[in-house]
Order: C-alpha cells, then sequence, then structure tokens
C-alpha cells in the first residue's frame, strides 16, 4: 500500500511540474489575446486543483530539516544519511568507550573496598550484582 501511495504522489508531483511548465510558456509567449488569457486562467485552475490532490494524497512521512537544507542546498541526501550514520558510530563508540571505563572503575574501587574494609565484602558484592549489567 505504501508503495502504491508513494507512485501516485510521484506522478501527480509529475504532473503538478508539467502544468507548471505549460503555465510558464504560456506567461512567456503571451500575446495578450482573449485565447491566451483564458488558456492561462484554465491552467491556474488546473494548477489549484492539483495543489489540492497533492494535498489529498500527501504521505505522512517526517523528513529531518536538515536532509530538506541538505536538498536546497543541491546536495545528495544520501550524503547526509551517511555522514549521519558516521556521527552515530562516533558517538557510540564514545559511550561504550566511558561505559567500559566505569564498569573497569566500578571492579577496582569494590576490589579495593574489599581489600580495606574486609568486613564489606557481602556489600559489595550486592551491590556489584545490583549494578551490573545483565
Amino acid at each position: 500500500m505504501a508503495e502504491e501511495a508513494r507512485q501516485e504522489l510521484e506522478n501527480q508531483l509529475r504532473q503538478t511540474i508539467e502544468t507548471l511548465v505549460e503555465i510558464s510558456l504560456l506567461v512567456h509567449d503571451t500575446t495578450g489575446s482573449q485565447e491566451n488569457k483564458e488558456g492561462l486562467i484554465e491552467q491556474m485552475d488546473t494548477l489549484v486543483k492539483e495543489f489540492q490532490r497533492l494535498k489529498e494524497i500527501k504521505c505522512e512521512k517526517q523528513i529531518p530539516i536538515d536532509v530538506i537544507d541538505y536538498i536546497d542546498q543541491g546536495r545528495n541526501p544520501d550524503v547526509y544519511t551517511r555522514e549521519f550514520v558516521e556521527l552515530l558510530l562516533k558517538q557510540n563508540q564514545f559511550i561504550h568507550g566511558k561505559m567500559d571505563i566505569y564498569t573497569k572503575f566500578q571492579h577496582t574501587l569494590a576490589k579495593n573496598v574489599k581489600e580495606t574494609y574486609p568486613e564489606m565484602s557481602e556489600a559489595v558484592d550486592d551491590v556489584l550484582q545490583r549494578t551490573s549489567p545483565a
């Protein structure tokens, strides 16, 4: 169903663009005759109907504003996606590194507390069990 809706939207966009081209040709080649004015009015009516149709069949997809900015700048949105994924990978590696450091610190601290305060060994083991990832 989603593919059919996307195809319908693409077809409607093509038709709207074609109407815009026809309007631009009519405006460029205008002679001021009544026939020309009527043709332009007819094309404008068609354009309004096509915009209404576009509104009816719009896809409910959320597109990040950054992607739209990329396209406005004439850039490939696939580049944005690749850069975004690379950034997420770097952030993920950074967070994973922090988690590893904290885990090592937790175990080192627990070991030192057990050595220094042997009577707290049971409590330290309990804390380690409750705070360690599954």
